[in-house]
């Protein structure tokens, strides 16, 4: 019924809504819509629903009952309307939830948030599904299969909130078409109700993680939003970067960058979050690139050695292998921090901490002996790779990820790189 339902919105439902304010709001005529980019509730304006400005009543969250079921906008993130024979208020929101208990629902406040995601077997832990032939005197007779639910792991976070890594599981479809499913679900809870939005921008983390650790960018299949601690699982939810409503993907990502227990498992998971959080301008220019890769070399360039600096920068009054040495540019700092690995897999570290370091420069300060943009592009991947490492080193509290990047998870870049820059992929 829930595919259904996204299928019915996405075209247009008519309803009555109602925007959640201080002072209570008589519900309103409407319609809500589901684009790729937003959902968007338009709903006719009556006494009270505009303030001084003519704008739509400020609001984290609108309510509504609609001809494919309750439904509830949390996050609103923008607010116009229209004056004419009829005023319309509009309200729009990355985050739409299906069939909301209306008595949990206090403002844009949960308790908890997960995505479900395909196709991560390397992140998925123990596998829950086991499945094989049935044989009987050296014949195949049958199948068999059998399903179980994992517990998954649950590590604390700081402020309240936890992240669990578990598998899910559904069993449908008639008797003679039986469909089993098995899915990495990610779940953020918080102690007390929250605003969604921090429990969207943790996920996010998660969600950014999965993307560097993949050769494409997994998306979840479905989420879910718990309101309160009395509700009873979780109410159907679509988030605009995360979230895909269309048919699963065959794609299995089974060749990733990196997985799970190179990271230190969950633990380190929550760590990563914690560094995203903390530490902004070291994570967003990595996560950026993978996610947009039509920038031009010299644009990721300058981001990526300037993540470079910040990281570099924010642990040389506390850490001894941030600390400038004589004689040697910002980023031999990481080439010691990472496992012995990055040498062999770059060709030359030396010369490569200096062709770097020399190629943002001249970008930077506008020079005018500009490097070769496939040549900026082979320092740029590389270098990215390089502060990629030492972050999730630093997440896992140990070199593993490190080494797996440059022994294993990254070969066949390595040898391109190193045939761009030195012109042989011999190491």
């Amino acid at each position: 019924m829930t595919a259904k339902q996204w299928a019915r919105i996405r075209e247009g439902v008519i309803g009555t809504f109602q925007p959640l304010v201080a002072d209570e709001l008589e519900p309103a005529h409407g319609m809500i819509k589901l684009t790729d980019e937003h959902a968007e509730v338009t709903l006719m304006a009556g006494e009270g629903h505009l303030d001084q400005r003519g704008l739509p009543k400020d609001c984290s969250a609108v309510f509504g009952e609609t001809q494919a079921g309750d439904v509830v906008l949390l996050s609103v993130a923008q607010r116009n309307s229209s004056w004419g024979p009829m005023r319309t208020a509009r309200y729009r929101s990355r985050c739409l939830v299906l069939e909301p208990p209306a008595e949990d629902i206090d403002d844009d406040t949960v308790v908890g948030v997960q995505l479900h995601y395909y196709g991560l077997s390397g992140w998925s832990g123990e596998e829950m599904l086991k499945d094989g032939p049935v044989v009987e005197a050296g014949k195949v007779v049958g199948w068999t299969a059998e399903l179980r639910w994992d517990a998954g792991i649950t590590v604390p976070m700081r402020d309240g909130f936890t992240l669990k890594m578990s598998s899910g599981h559904t069993v449908g479809g008639p008797y003679d078409r039986r469909t089993l499913t098995v899915p990495l679900v990610i779940t953020v809870a918080s102690k007390a109700r929250r605003p969604v939005g921090e429990h969207l921008g943790r996920l996010d983390a998660v969600h950014a993680l999965l993307a560097v650790a993949h050769r494409e960018t997994p998306l979840a299949s479905a989420g879910g939003v718990r309101f309160s601690e009395s509700q009873k699982g979780y109410s159907p939810m679509w988030e605009r970067t995360m979230i895909t409503l269309g048919p699963l993907s065959e794609l299995t990502h089974e060749f990733p960058n990196f997985e799970l227990e190179n990271v230190g498992g969950a633990q380190g998971v929550a760590n990563w979050v914690r560094l995203a959080l903390d530490h902004r301008r070291a994570v967003e220019p990595l996560v950026r690139h993978v996610l947009f890769s039509n920038q031009t070399p010299e644009a990721r360039m300058l981001s990526t050695a300037a993540a470079m600096e910040y990281w570099v920068g924010s642990n040389a009054r506390t850490s001894t292998w941030a600390k400038k040495k004589g004689g040697e540019d910002l980023p031999g700092a990481l080439t010691r921090r990472v496992d012995p690995a990055w040498a062999s897999w770059i060709g030359n570290s030396k010369q490569w901490v200096q062709d770097f370091w020399s190629a943002y420069l001249d970008l930077k300060h506008f020079r005018t002996n500009t490097p070769d943009p496939r040549m900026v592009d082979a320092l740029e991947v590389s270098g990215r790779w390089l502060l990629t490492a030492a972050l999730l080193d630093h997440c896992a509290g140990s070199s593993g990820a490190s080494r797996h990047l440059f022994s294993q998870g990254l070969g066949t870049l390595g040898r391109n790189i190193r045939e761009e820059l030195w012109g042989s992929s011999d190491r």
